[in-house]
């Protein structure tokens, strides 16, 4: 591979890819693949309703305070 040219040694790939890892055996690479850390549970999707406080929530919430029409 020309990365072996340019560094001018051996070149070891490391990756928490599974697919890159096997492309990088084929290439006639060192490859080494790490593991990966747990990402935890799956969120409970069904507990969110969607409109939580985000920056477009917020802007939305302040905006309709803005145009509601005020009783005097």
């Amino acid at each position: 591979m020309a990365i072996r040219d340019l560094a001018g040694c051996g070149v070891q790939l490391l990756t928490c890819d599974t697919s890159q890892h096997t492309r990088g055996r084929a290439a006639g690479l060192q490859v080494s693949k790490v593991a990966t850390k747990d990402p935890g549970a799956e969120p409970d999707w069904s507990a969110l309703d969607g409109s939580g406080p985000g920056v477009r929530t917020q802007r939305r919430a302040r905006q309709a305070a803005a145009e509601a029409p005020t009783v005097s």
